[in-house]
């Protein structure tokens, strides 16, 4: 059995403010629209491999499709998320 800060670990518990509040925006991020996001992004991709029969196929495939995926909706969703870390960090940085 764990003991002390293992325990803990293993427990899941307790988590740290700033931990908390961090996985509390990342849950708050539209999961529908994360979602849908990536849908756009990796369907290019999956639609050139699909009638792909071999690996070198698929290889050159996706090369192919490469610059037809949509990056700027994922990317905006990142920056966001990006942006309240570096503003929570920023703002308790200096907090014990």
């Amino acid at each position: 059995a764990a003991t002390g800060a293992a325990a803990e670990f293993a427990e899941g518990e307790p988590t740290e403010p700033d931990q908390a509040a961090l996985d509390a925006a990342v849950a708050a991020l539209p999961a529908d629209e994360l979602s849908a996001a990536m849908r756009e992004l990796l369907q290019p991709a999956l639609d050139a491999i699909a009638g792909q029969a071999s690996l070198d196929g698929v290889r050159e495939a996706l090369l192919d499709a490469y610059p037809r995926m949509p990056v700027d909706r994922l990317e905006r969703l990142l920056h966001q998320a990006f942006f309240v870390a570096d503003v929570w960090g920023a703002a308790n940085a200096d907090q014990p």
